[in-house]
Parts: C-alpha cells; structure tokens; sequence
C-alpha cells in the first residue's frame, strides 16, 4: 500500500511515457525513508515534550549552549550520511539535469560563496569551519535529490517528512503522558519546540493540499492529512505559523483559481467586508474582543514585545552595528563567545537571534543580507512566472512554501540557524538549477475544466501563442 500511494504520488496522473521507467521502482521511496530518517535524528530529540509541559527554557538555553561548544554526535552522524547520500545520488543514475544559469543560480552560488569567505574574517574560525561543512553535506545532499526527484517527487518527499515527524511526535507525547491538550498553557511539541513544530504541521498543511490537487485517487486520504496537521497546528498555539500558514494558503489557492479566480475575489471583498464590520462592533464593545484566541495564551505585556523579541533584536543590531559590512563569519556569531554577554543581559534568547535577516547581518554583514533577500525574492517570482507557463500545483507549492519561509523568517532564525532549514534549499535549488521543461509536462496554458489535464511543452508553446494573438496575458 505504502509502496503503491508513493508511486501515485511521484507520478502524474496521466502516466506519460517518461514517468513509465519509474514504475515498481523502489528508489524514491528508499529516498523517502533515508533523508526523513536522517533529519528526524539530526533536529529532532525524544525530551522536548518534558521541556514544553515543564516550561524549561532555562533547560533549553543550556542545552544549546553545550550543543554550541561540544556539537551533536547525531547530527554529525546525519549530516554526514545526508552528504555521502548526495554523492552517490548525482553519481548514481541521475534521472534529472541541473544546470548553472539564470541570475537566481549564480545569487545562490554568490551566498554560498560568501558564506565561505566569511572564514577570512571569522571571530571563532572552528565554530564557523563546522557550520561551512554543515551547508557544504546539505548542498551536495539537495543536489543528489534534485538529480532524483521530479518536483512532485519533491513535494511528496515533503509531505511524507512532515507527517511522519508529526505522528512520531504524537506517539512519543502518548508514550510520556504529556499530551494533555485541556490544560492551561498546554504547546504541543512532540519531538521539536512548538514553534518549530507549528512549520512543521504548515509544511504537512500545504504538502497535502498540493498532493490532494495532484494525486485524485488519494484526495481523500491527502484531505484527511490537511485536516491531522491543522489540530496540531492549533495545538502548539504557534502565532507565527498560524499567520504566515494564512498568506502562504492563500498565496497557493490564488495562484491555482483559475476560473474561479473572480469569485476568489469576490469571497475575499466579502471577507475584508465582514472583518470591517465585526472591528467596528468590537470597537463599540457590542461584542467582546477574542484577546485570548488572537494571544494564544500569551498575556498581553510579552505580545507586544513579541515574546521579548524586541529587546534581544536592539541588542543585537548592537553588535551588528560593529561589523555591519561582512559581519561575524557564517553562523559564528550565537558562539560561545557571545552568549556569555547575551545571557548577562536576556538569558532565554542567546541561541537565536530570532529573525533570519538579523541572523544574517550578523553572520555575513550588509552584503550577505542582500544576497539573501535576492535569493529569497528572485526564487518566489521565478516560481510565479513558472506557475503561469506550467500551471502545475506544484510550483504553486513552491511559490507558497517561499512566501511562508519569507515571512516566518522575520520572528524565526532557523531558515539559516543552525542549519539551513532543509526544504526550503530544496525548493529554492529546483527553481535555480531545474529546468522544469525537463519533466516533458506541462499544464495547458489555457484554464480547463479538468484540472488534471496536461500537455506537452509544443501544446504550452501553442497556447501561449493563441493568447497573445487573444490579447489576454498568461495567468489572466
């Protein structure tokens, strides 16, 4: 059965030629369980359900200092086997080309280039040599899957990780008798912080809506995984997720309206209309204001510091301000050395700067941040305009999956701390080193009433061709 919806799931449901050779092929799904496996034993720990229900940042805090100073066995472990994985995938019977081309390739190639001439002008040359070999094992490992996986190969890849992290971790919160979602205070955590694992569940969220509009046999099961993440999600009472879960769905639904686009629109007008109104009763105190639901348990004094956020962010563009042109060298920065001066002064937030763009003004300076916001923006419009040629849900994924990223980014380091966060390199190294035409299918440029129905690139060619002779623009 597992074997059987795998290879559903990495298909298209129109069985062209190309996809035939993969038939009864267990090699995507060897893949499947090898880097869930690899990545669950490198971020993932059995104690963090103890650390939420007790509230132990305290215990967290010195957890990643003794990880900052001494390192993780099991992570070494993974990163290295994800890194051997990769060389023997490219060298393996790679079934996809990757190229160097466009300026979304050479941005990605000029940060990685960056972040390893940080080491001239590193202040902790061993933390950041560990950290260059880190992104060193995960880039040769995202080039071995991109030599493997077709994109929806990728989103499948996706979906099954995030499921299976979420169900593991609602096991292990079974195991331990700490899952007791009435209580007062109560995050669901499982095997990661909440915030970490309210990603997690919006990955699995949009996994599976995607794979619901790829895979029909399967709507029901992929709807009922949608449905799984969305309690959790609920669960860890993670703010941050929640809300750029919200952009990136709707991201997504627009992208695939289609026809239906106009009542997309309209259904929002009518949306904006009624918040509008329900404000305006709020404000009058005709009906009470839901603080409790917005908060998430959170009192009103750490919200609108954002959790403390505020003060650990004007510490630290402190030091950014010392070295704001090449910064402190590639993930260095949160070592030792400046954690002993950060825990003096806001001891819960030393192991994070808590915002990517922060993170990396403070690792690679003025320069790297810029690099990193082009790789961000070039990425999420390359796979907009991709959409429009293909209209595949996949890449409409892909452009969803990038906005949530950009946004999470703003409160959350993990995107580039303290390793970059897995999919989102894999998403970003198909739009800059895949040519999509590559797959030989295509989405028929013109909406039809099948939304399964797929044409080669010639028939894209021509559909491009009798709207510009319509006068309509492609994704109209």
């Amino acid at each position: 059965m597992t074997q059987a919806l795998w290879r559903d799931a990495t298909q298209w449901d129109s069985e062209p030629a190309y996809a035939q050779r993969d038939r009864g092929d267990l090699v995507p799904l060897l893949i499947m369980v090898l880097v869930t496996a690899l990545f669950f034993m490198s971020d993932h720990t059995l104690t963090a359900p103890q650390m939420a229900v007790e509230n132990s940042t305290m215990a967290i805090t010195l957890d990643a200092l003794q990880g900052i100073s001494e390192g993780s066995i099991w992570r070494r472990v993974a990163f290295f086997g994800f890194g051997i994985f990769g060389v023997a995938a490219i060298a393996w019977r790679p079934r996809w080309h990757v190229r160097i081309k466009g300026a979304l390739a050479w941005s990605v190639l000029l940060y990685l280039g960056w972040a390893c001439l940080s080491l001239a002008w590193t202040d902790d040359p061993g933390l950041t040599v560990r950290r260059l070999a880190v992104l060193a094992l995960i880039s040769v490992g995202v080039a071995g899957l991109l030599h493997q996986l077709n994109r929806q190969g990728i989103v499948a890849l996706i979906t099954f990780s995030s499921l299976s992290y979420l169900v593991i971790g609602f096991v292990n919160e079974l195991a331990k008798g700490t899952f007791v979602p009435l209580a007062s205070g109560y995050r669901f955590a499982g095997t990661l912080h909440p915030a970490e694992q309210g990603i997690n569940c919006s990955f699995l969220i949009l996994g599976a809506i995607c794979m619901a509009d790829c895979v029909r046999r399967h709507r029901r099961f992929f709807f009922g995984c949608a449905a799984f993440g969305i309690v959790f999600l609920l669960l860890t009472r993670s703010r941050t997720a929640a809300g750029t879960l919200l952009v990136a769905g709707f991201i997504y639904w627009n992208l695939g309206a289609y026809r239906v686009r106009l009542r997309a629109l309209t259904l929002v007008g009518i949306a904006g209309f009624g918040l509008a109104v329900w404000l305006f009763l709020i404000v009058n105190h005709v009906v009470p204001a839901p603080w409790t639901l917005i908060l998430m348990g959170r009192t009103s004094a750490t919200a609108g510091t954002l959790t403390g956020r505020i003060p650990l962010w004007e510490m630290l563009l402190q030091f950014a301000a010392q070295h704001p042109v090449l910064g402190y060298g590639y993930n260095s920065f949160m070592g030792p050395k400046h954690a002993a001066q950060i825990i003096a002064v806001i001891w819960w937030g030393f192991n994070s700067a808590h915002s990517a763009y922060i993170a990396t003004l403070l690792d690679l300076g003025a320069i790297g941040l810029v690099v990193l916001i082009a790789v961000l923006g070039l990425s999420t419009r390359r796979a907009m305009s991709l959409f429009r040629v293909y209209r595949d849900p996949t890449i409409a994924f892909f452009a969803a999956l990038l906005v949530l990223e950009i946004l999470t980014g703003l409160l959350d380091a993990t995107l580039v701390f303290p390793s970059p966060r897995m999919w989102t390199l894999l998403v970003i190294g198909y739009l800059a080193f895949r040519d999509p035409a590559d797959e030989s299918v295509a989405r028929d440029a013109t909406p039809e009433d099948d939304p399964n129905v797929y044409a080669t690139p010639e028939l894209v060619g021509a559909a491009q061709l009798r709207h510009s002779h319509s006068g309509w623009p492609m994704g109209s």
